[in-house]
């Protein structure tokens, strides 16, 4: 069985201008440390996925925020100003004359 770590290879190259240049280690691995390594990454992912699932559907599963404004508004252009509501026809505020859209 090879051990995990890694070895110097003991081969030599000469440079040109006469100098020795050692070529880089070689890092040796246990398949079956791969095959751990393997399985822990895929077990992180798929409990990030299921985290992130679960909060997804909470978020669906909450009523939707609520307006502040009355149902009795609706029909009417409200000010974004001053929160007064109009006529659905009006272009300006009634009370503080600032431009309605729409």
């Amino acid at each position: 069985m090879p051990r995990v770590g890694c070895v110097e290879d003991r081969r030599a190259d000469s440079h040109d201008r006469g100098g020795v240049v050692r070529l880089p280690g070689r890092c040796v691995v246990d398949p079956t440390q791969l095959l751990v390594l393997a399985l822990a990454i895929a077990v992180a992912v798929a409990a990030v996925s299921l985290l992130r699932s679960r909060r997804q559907a909470a978020v669906r599963a909450q009523p939707p925020a609520e307006s502040p404004l009355a149902v009795s508004t609706e029909g009417m252009k409200i000010c974004p100003r001053c929160a007064m509501g109009n006529l659905w026809t009006a272009r300006t505020c009634s009370a503080c004359g600032n431009a309605l859209k729409g």
